[in-house]
């Protein structure tokens, strides 16, 4: 059967129309998501950011709580009479309770020069020597120190922050209080943005101290240099666990280099996911806040 004329010149327009048009959905669709990722990462580098603000404001405390104990005149006359140490002052323990506000701290304790803790609110530590940690080593040269670890006594993890007790000029002991590292994790929480979210809280080498995935706790966001892995070894700032790496390389590197607040999307095989990583730096702190998006989560209200 033969087409009228009239036909045959509607079936060419009617295809082109109907093939520009798709292009048409095509393109508009691939704007919409486009901008949809910007204003999402933008959201999502906001929300990270003011986190990390909120744990730097947490460890400010705690590093003030730190300091606040260690001026305490009973606690100075205390260690100035070193031949007549008693472990476990009672006066020194009631002045490190009272600082233990709303017990936010695991521990706060008292070391002399040499390391050995002589009074704490945890009785476990006191007769211990802890001069092998990097908190003790800063604060007994002057430096007002925070770090984390995992306890060799408790063999639970603890953020601690020191500071050197002074009489006049000289150094005559260190305050620990080591806070509790389910106050941290509060604040690093993200339940709140729903489904396709993870987070990671490393310390300064990467290595992640808190995730809401547990198999990456005490694992490397990425592969460690051999120096750092033997300098954390020596330190026993882990003891006990073997530190294998994850498969962001590229965040480990963004610690590496120490350059603090980055954005990184991946395709990651291991979970056969494109993803947006947020990265950033705790202020004036050794730690990093990671978080994981899946993307898919951002184009679904589009697909």
């Amino acid at each position: 059967m033969k087409l009228s004329l009239r036909v045959r010149t509607i079936i060419p327009i009617a295809l082109t129309i109907v093939i520009f048009g798709l292009f048409a959905v095509g393109s508009i669709s691939w704007f919409a998501r486009d901008n949809l990722l910007d204003g999402a990462q933008k959201d999502l580098e906001l929300i990270v950011h003011e986190k990390s603000r909120e744990i730097g404001r947490l460890f400010d405390t705690s590093q003030k709580l730190a300091k606040t104990l260690s001026q305490n005149s009973f606690l100075i006359s205390y260690l100035e009479n070193d031949e007549e140490i008693i472990y476990q002052d009672e006066h020194i323990l009631e002045h490190f309770e009272q600082g233990n506000i709303g017990g936010q701290y695991s521990a706060i304790y008292v070391m002399g020069v040499d390391g050995v803790t002589y009074v704490s609110t945890d009785e476990a530590f006191v007769g211990n020597n802890y001069g092998f940690r990097p908190y003790f080593k800063g604060a007994v040269q002057g430096e007002s120190v925070v770090s984390v670890a995992r306890g060799v006594t408790s063999g639970k993890l603890g953020y601690y922050f020191s500071h050197p007790v002074y009489s006049q000029d000289d150094i005559i002991g260190v305050v620990v209080a080591k806070l509790n590292p389910d106050l941290v994790q509060d604040y690093i929480s993200f339940g709140e943005l729903g489904d396709g979210f993870h987070v990671m809280f490393t310390d300064q080498y990467g290595v992640v101290v808190y995730s809401d995935i547990s198999e990456r706790l005490f694992r490397s966001v990425g592969a460690l240099d051999k120096d750092v892995i033997t300098f954390i070894k020596d330190e026993r700032t882990y003891e006990g666990v073997e530190i294998r790496p994850l498969q962001y390389d590229d965040v480990q590197d963004v610690i590496r280099a120490g350059s603090g607040v980055a954005t990184i999307w991946i395709y990651d095989e291991m979970d056969a996911k494109d993803e947006l990583l947020v990265v950033d730096y705790v202020e004036g702190y050794p730690f990093y806040l990671i978080v994981e998006q899946d993307v898919e989560t951002f184009v679904r209200p589009i697909n």
